[in-house]
This record gives C-alpha cells, structure tokens and sequence, in this order.
C-alpha cells in the first residue's frame, strides 16, 4: 500500500512561519494553557533523560501509556490530515509518511524530503492559534514502484521451487503464495506436503524431521526445533526462488543495492535532514518485509540484517542521533523473528500492522513481545478494518465498531508492551489510484456514532495527547519552558 517516492532533498510543503510561543512541543511555550498532564515529569525526574530517544522515555512511564498516531502519508495532508486533527480534540503525537529510495533503474525523482519541515512544525489549529507538532513515522522502502507484481512473481517462483508446478499448482495449491501460512495449508494436505517433502529433499533442503507437518504449526508464538527448522526451510526457499528471479528476469534487491553502497549518499541526505529536526524521528526500514507483501523487494535474511546496519551506521555518521529505528516485519513467529532481527544495537523499535481480525491479536502480541524481551517498544505501525468484512464499506460496515474497534483498542489497553498505534484514517477510494481502492473509507470522522465512541476511547488514562506528551517529554530529557 505504499506509494513509490524517490528521496531529494527538497521542500515540498511550505509551513507558517513560527511564532516564539506558537508551539507545545521541543519550544514548550510556558504562556500557553493545557489540560493538566497525567504524566508530566515529577520533582525526582527532573535529571535529563541519557538518551533522549523516545523509545526510551515510553519504557520509563510509570503506568502503561500508549501514543496515538494517524496515518498515511503527507500527500494526504491538506484532504484527510488536517480534517482529522480537527474532529479529534485529543491530537495524535505521531504522523506516518513514506520515502523511496530510488530503484537504480528508475531516472524520475520526486521530492520528499520537506515533510521534515511539515510534520515536526506541525498543525495550526485555527480556533485556538495553537500549534500541536508530531513526530515523524517515516517508512522508508527501496523497492520499485512494481511491488505488488514482484510479489506475484515471487509466490510462482517460491510454489515451483516447492515441486508444486504445472500439473499440482491448479489442482492442489490454489490460492497458496510465499506467505508462512502455507505450511499451515499443506498441514491439510498430507498428500501434497510429502510430494513437497519429497522434491525438495532432492533438490538438497535440509528437511530431516519435516517428513510431517502435524504438531510443528500449533503453537507459532514458541519456539521447537521443528519450529525452528521449518522457519529456516521457508527462508532458504525463498532465497533460491529470488535468485531464479534474479538471473531471469534480472530482478535487483533494496538490499543487496543498500549493501553495494547504490544508495550510500542519499542515506546521507536523510540522515543530515533528520539531524535537523529537533526531536525524535521514527525510521521504518524496510518495512513489511518479511512477512509482508515486499517480501519480494528483499534477497535474504543475512543481506537484509547487513543492508539495515549499514543503513543505521551511515545515518549515525550523518549526525541523525535523534532517528529511532523501527523494526517493522509484519511476522509474529519467533523463530522467523530470531533470522532476521538485526541486533539490539541496531533497533529502537518493533512494529506491526493490524488490518485483519483484531479480536484474536496472537501475531501482534508475539511480536509485541519479542521486543519487549529486548526492551523495545511495540508500535502498530499501520492499522485500520479493510479485512473483507468491512470491505467496501468500510467505516460503515455493520458492527465495523463491535468486531473490529473495541478489541483493537481492547488490545492496546491490556498488552503493555504497546507503546503507540498510528490509525490509518483515510478513503481509500479517493486519491491514487491502487488495489486498495476496495478497502473503502475507514476515516472515523465520516460516521458520526464511531467517531464519538472513537474519542471516548483516546479519553482514557491509557492515551497520551500530544498536549501532555510533549510537557512530560521535554521534562524528561531535560527542556524547561
């Protein structure tokens, strides 16, 4: 769902200029009136934070605290953003965007680099002259702009690899792709998974103790030897089918091209653009791509933990103390999770995104707890009802609040490892045109009851406005009024 953006340095929004006491946020205007701060600084937190980071100042609050965020992308600013901090009284902290880093194939370049001016500067509220500043969520991909059909190649490459070709795959596979959740699917199929088993023992896979699936998929949040094995399996097929995709269709990985130093100085760029931005910034590297529909943007595990270090060095080298890494996989199993985890040095952050059934979040919390296992926050980085019960209605869906909100934020509530949500709040029908347009218009604002209960719940203790969190965070890391 992510729209192809090519990084240049340029601005691309034009933002008011600030008055001294314009802002809530890194220059805490003290003039100005607030609603009293559940969790601003006490007297014996008044030592300035070590680190400064975000992360670290959600993993310090007393009681379980959750940041809200809105979503996606700064061309939606002016039609969905800016709509959506007016019909909310309690305002997001957070606001998801998008960069690309180009394809080397690819020559147009489109600016995107001034949503560092837009999104930390923030919004004017035009009743109150107030400016409520965010903090950037900033997605950045390195995939060209044909995702979707890379993923398309990908599932047949993966499928013929497993020995399910011409005669097997309309019989017997229909419907299966490079998702994990094939194993589960031919879990149902005995038949079928011992031909798998069979043809790829032939080809050389290490497949010892595979020889059944029955008992290795009941409990996907813990890790067994099986488990583990089953997850190495899935890794090494996909591999060997990118590098089919490779050698014939000439297929370039954002990984391999950030190892090959393609993309060395435009990292540099975002890095010195961060670097500017006074306070903290979320990088969403490669995101979705583990589980998600880039997978197919990305060569392997081992390529993919050294391209995202050698990402995080060079932003390092560039001054961008302030960039939080964000580990986003869209994969809660464990032992996938262990393969492709780049290191406590090198994350900040785990994340999510939540469009299914969030009434039985098991996929969630394992990842959310993985992390925390590491002392990483969780963040739902993407999230909103497109599952296809809700479609195309969307925010209108019969019972959309029942089946999909009230676990969502149930969910929130109760995991303490969630830290933020960033809600998705747009129409998918409107804007670019993509293969999302059918996710319809999930913006709560347009139905009246939901937004009224949505705002209920952003009420309670749980949710920090960003009225409160920019007070408790300047405290924190040591910025008076």
């Amino acid at each position: 769902m992510k729209i192809a953006l090519p990084l240049v340095l340029s601005t691309v929004i034009a933002c008011a200029p600030l008055a001294p006491t314009e802002l809530v946020g890194p220059a805490l205007a003290s003039a100005q009136e607030s609603a009293p701060a559940q969790d601003s600084a006490p007297a014996q937190e008044s030592a300035p934070a070590a680190s400064g980071k975000l992360a670290d100042f959600m993993n310090s609050r007393p009681t379980h605290r959750v940041l809200h965020g809105w979503g996606q992308d700064i061309y939606r600013w002016d039609g969905e953003a800016i709509p959506y901090f007016k019909a909310i009284s309690t305002r997001p902290v957070i606001v998801s965007t998008y960069l690309k880093i180009a394809d080397p194939t690819r020559q147009a370049r489109t600016p995107r680099m001034g949503q560092f001016d837009t999104i930390p500067a923030g919004w004017r509220d035009p009743n109150s002259g107030r400016r409520y500043p965010f903090v950037p969520l900033i997605g950045v991909q390195t995939h060209p702009a044909n995702f979707g059909s890379r993923a398309n190649d990908l599932s047949r490459e993966f499928l013929v690899e497993l020995g399910l070709g011409d005669k097997i795959r309309g019989r017997s596979s229909a419907n299966l792709t490079y998702d994990f959740r094939v194993f589960q699917k031919l879990t149902e199929r005995p038949q079928v998974w011992r031909q798998v088993y069979d043809h790829l023992q032939k080809r050389g896979y290490d497949v010892e103790g595979l020889e059944s699936l029955n008992g290795v998929l009941t409990n996907l949040d813990s890790r067994s030897p099986r488990l583990d094995k089953l997850a190495k399996l899935w890794d090494d097929v996909i591999l060997e089918a990118n590098e089919n995709l490779k050698r014939k269709k000439g297929y370039r990985f954002g990984d391999l091209e950030i190892i090959a130093g393609t993309f060395d100085e435009d990292i540099r760029q975002l890095g010195r653009k961060i670097a500017g931005v006074d306070g903290p910034v979320l990088v969403r590297l490669m995101y979705e791509t583990i589980g998600g529909i880039h997978r197919g943007t990305i060569y392997g595990p081992d390529t993919f933990k050294q391209a995202w270090r050698h990402f995080a060095d060079l932003l390092r080298a560039s001054g961008a103390d302030n960039a939080e890494l964000v580990f986003h996989s869209a994969m809660g199993v464990p032992s996938i999770l262990d393969r492709w985890y780049p290191g406590d040095d090198y994350v900040d952050w785990m994340a999510g995104s939540l469009f299914g059934n969030a009434s039985n979040p098991r996929e969630w919390r394992s990842e959310a707890r993985f992390g925390a296992e590491r002392g990483k926050p969780y963040i739902i980085a993407e999230s909103g009802p497109t599952s296809k019960e809700f479609r195309p209605r969307g925010i209108d869906s019969p019972r959309v609040w029942e089946n999909w909100f009230e676990p969502y934020f149930r969910f929130l509530k109760s995991e303490d490892a969630v830290k933020a949500f960033v809600y998705i709040n747009v129409d998918w029908t409107s804007g670019v045109k993509s293969s999302f347009a059918g996710w319809g218009d999930i913006r709560v604002q347009s139905n009246p009851r939901l937004l009224s209960l949505y705002q209920r719940e952003l009420e309670e203790p749980t949710f920090m406005n960003n009225d409160e969190f920019w007070q408790a965070f300047n405290a924190w890391r040591g910025r008076r009024p």
